[in-house]
């Protein structure tokens, strides 16, 4: 391990890729004591999961377009060393951008997009210059709650020139006729059509920063392994949440209805009958007592989970509920995947909310929420830095050390990389790349998709595929109060749409968009002002470069399509305990007053014990407070399917839909077993 006599250029752990795995492992480590350098050739966080202003959407292609096909990788043999020379100039793996707005013809889109690249040029350009951070170990020994030291250390320059960025565009907004006459056009074919002033695409554009675009959004069960980390590491602190409000599906392809969640939903809404109210309760309840009942299940253990749901004479639509908006699985999932996720859904609801889902507030924060804890604790960052070579030993078969593109040489017993970094990586014959890709959609409406009369809602929508055989689309609206686009009488929303890809993103869900949303105002339907498409990839399960993978080389996953992020705590989790044996995942940071200082000599000790020294004061205090959350888990009966309450950690970090705060988790529906 390091000590403070070490040289800055070697460090315990190197880790590229700011995505949600590569930051949770960052604050791990930093955590225990281990010196951590953390990189990201983006001069933004979050890699494939990071958030973008409008305007940064729109030029996404034109800006990484150059870096968006780099060539592969090279191996080459140099005495005792193996290099693997990595693309200097590689960006996120997005493929397949397209964009489609309202009543505007492909050449007049053509037009106008490339007056705001035109307009934005000189704008852009000015904010390449690489941000860099220092180490924080100060704020780290005394303990103190440093949100403000992150920033102000990884992001100094940057929040003047963030100023000054948005300063210029203000002004280029004011006068764009005069910076360019393509705009101009593109402003006037707005008039020609009778678009009123606040869905007009130069409205939109100026509002640019009030919009934050995820590039793959991502829903929290109140019950999964994110939320369970948040509260025990104290990350919450650094995150807001809003609940989501209501769970949606089409049926019959036209009609979209609200998914009932609770026992009084079930028996409230008016879409089923009697019967099938019955069935769906004892269905669910079975799936919730799956544990204590395995002998009903025996006959289905290898077969499909719908044949489990056949079996008990669920009709097509309650088949639909339970597959598509419950499970959220394929019928050809197996039993047991359908259980784990029925349950996960069923012990969620009535934790934060009425329904399982929570809405992270400003996109990629959770990223960034977990760096920020690496940095007080010591973790370094330099952001819009690239690295050119991978050095490995022959005779260890382990890395040695990186090479940045300025030609510094970085030392590390461990290297962590993001998959999307190793997409062009040759394995002898083979290409290391992901075998499902994304498609995805953001569309930009002009209200919501369901009349809520004039209340604003967090919806998600699940959509049975049109054609009976390709996945199912997710579909998320969000709006003014999930800080996701401006607030103001426009009444706009944000809708994501994500499904596993069969071709182009466009070709996979415009059919949907279609159905969905509309270019005029004839019919009873959210206009659609803007649609972005993209593919990106499916690094659910990772890589590796066997057979010449290093034994000190770990690739982390990175997004895939379902809408919670468990995988990533999970794959992060298992790498953690795979580097410190035995040692605690993100121990609760101690309070200042019960932090006991390091004489000279514990200081000598490594990291790691003496970390250990400074954590033993609260360890009492954690483990009854271990025990108490444990307790409440085993002892309440709130959750409407379970017997499991809410932990009120982070419930002053979730807003309701009044925009408040959750006074209590303990507050949940009727226990859906009760006959």
């Amino acid at each position: 391990m390091s000590s403070n006599s070490e040289s800055l250029d070697t460090f315990d752990a190197i880790i590229l890729g700011t995505g949600l795995s590569e930051s949770i492992l960052a604050a791990a480590l930093s955590r225990v004591g281990y010196s951590v350098l953390h990189l990201d050739r983006n001069t933004y966080y979050g890699e494939l999961e990071s958030t973008h202003s409008l305007n940064g959407l729109l030029n996404y292609t034109e800006n990484h377009a150059e870096r968006l096909s780099p060539p592969h990788t090279t191996l080459s043999l140099d005495g005792d060393q193996l290099s693997i020379s990595l693309p200097v100039n590689s960006a996120p793996s997005i493929t397949n951008l397209s964009y489609v707005t309202y009543n505007i013809t492909d050449e007049e889109r053509s037009l106008y997009l490339r007056g705001i690249r035109e307009r934005d040029a000189s704008i852009t350009k000015s904010s390449a210059s690489p941000e860099v951070s220092s180490t924080v170990e100060s704020e780290a020994n005394s303990g103190t709650d440093n949100s403000q030291s992150l920033n102000s250390t990884v992001e100094l320059e940057g929040d003047k020139e963030v100023e000054k960025t948005t300063a210029d565009a203000e002004l280029a907004h004011k006068d764009e006729t005069k910076l360019n006459p393509v705009l101009q056009t593109c402003i006037s074919l707005d008039q020609e059509h009778g678009v009123c002033e606040e869905h007009k695409l130069a409205y939109l554009t100026k509002k640019s920063n009030k919009f934050i675009l995820d590039l793959t959004p991502k829903l929290l069960f109140s019950r999964s392994e994110m939320i369970e980390l948040l509260i025990t590491s104290d990350v919450a602190r650094y995150c807001e949440f809003r609940s989501v409000s209501q769970i949606l599906t089409l049926r019959n392809h036209k009609d979209i209805e609200m998914v009932p969640c609770s026992r009084a939903d079930i028996f409230s809404t008016k879409s089923l009958s009697m019967i099938e109210k019955r069935i769906l309760m004892k269905v669910l309840t079975l799936c919730m007592n799956y544990e204590e009942k395995k002998s009903e299940f025996e006959a289905f253990l290898d077969k499909p989970f719908v044949e489990f749901l056949k079996f008990h004479k669920l009709t097509p639509s309650l088949m639909g509920y339970i597959l598509d908006a419950i499970a959220m699985v394929s019928p050809a999932a197996s039993l047991l995947q359908g259980l784990e996720r029925t349950q996960l859904f069923l012990k969620s609801i009535g934790r934060y909310g009425p329904t399982p889902f929570l809405w992270p507030l400003y996109g990629g924060e959770i990223n960034q929420a977990f760096c920020r804890m690496s940095a007080v604790f010591g973790g370094t960052y330099i952001l819009n830095r690239t690295v050119s070579d991978i050095i490995i030993s022959k005779h260890t078969s382990q890395v040695t050390h990186i090479v940045c593109n300025e030609g510094k040489e970085i030392k590390c017993k461990w290297l962590i990389v993001n998959a999307d970094y190793t997409r062009n990586i040759l394995s002898g014959a083979e290409q290391v790349a992901p075998s499902r890709q994304i498609s995805r959609a953001i569309v930009v409406t002009s209200g919501s998709l369901r009349n809520t009369d004039g209340r604003e809602e967090t919806v998600l929508l699940s959509i049975p595929a049109l054609d009976g055989a390709s996945p199912p689309v997710t579909a998320i609206e969000l709006g003014s109060s999930a800080c996701v686009c401006p607030k103001d009488e426009s009444n706009l929303r944000v809708v994501h749409l994500t499904t596993l890809s069969k071709g182009a993103a466009e070709d996979d869900l415009h059919e949907y968009v279609d159905l969905l949303f509309t270019r005029n105002e004839e019919e009873n339907k959210p206009r659609m002002l803007l649609a972005c498409y993209f593919n990106m990839p499916d690094y659910s399960e990772g890589g590796r470069l066997s057979p010449l993978h290093p034994t000190n080389l770990y690739i982390t996953p990175g997004p895939d399509a379902n809408i919670n992020p468990d995988n990533s705590v999970l794959e992060a989790k298992r790498i953690f305990q795979e580097l410190c044996p035995g040692a605690e995942f993100i121990p609760r940071p101690p309070n200042p007053e019960d932090i006991i200082y390091c004489d000279e000599q514990s200081k000598a000790q490594s990291p790691g014990e003496s970390f250990a020294e400074e954590v033993s004061v609260n360890s009492a205090t954690d483990q009854s407070a271990k025990e108490e959350d444990g307790q409440s888990q085993s002892d309440g009966s709130n959750n409407e399917y379970s017997s499991s309450t809410a932990q009120s950690d982070v419930v002053s970090h979730v807003t309701n839909q009044s925009d408040t705060c959750l006074e209590s988790a303990n507050q949940s529906p009727d226990d859906i077993t009760k006959d």
